[in-house]
């Protein structure tokens, strides 16, 4: 589910998404987003987590300013298209 929701944000125009072996070296790691930002030098940092109960699935996804650790934006999508993850990011463009 990762890859894809990687790749849906490369897609959105004028976003800068870093590269999956980069920005994957940090799943799991409990290094917190200001510390990802210095290192991967971003503004800004993408956190989810997917939650499966049977044929159900939930992904929240929080945008975090790396430079402060403040949420930017925050959402929970019950059974989500990944897609509209991309399009809910679309206002942090700059």
């Amino acid at each position: 589910m990762s890859d894809e929701i990687l790749h849906a944000l490369a897609k959105v125009d004028g976003l800068r998404v870093t590269g999956r072996t980069s920005s994957f070296s940090f799943k799991g790691s409990g290094v917190g987003a200001s510390e990802i930002g210095r290192k991967l030098n971003v503004q800004n940092v993408l956190e989810g987590s997917l939650q499966r109960d049977g044929d159900r699935v939930r992904i929240t996804a929080e945008l975090i300013d790396a430079r402060n650790g403040f949420h930017l934006w925050s959402q929970t999508y019950p059974d989500p298209p990944p897609l509209r993850i991309s399009e809910q990011l679309d206002g942090f463009v700059y």
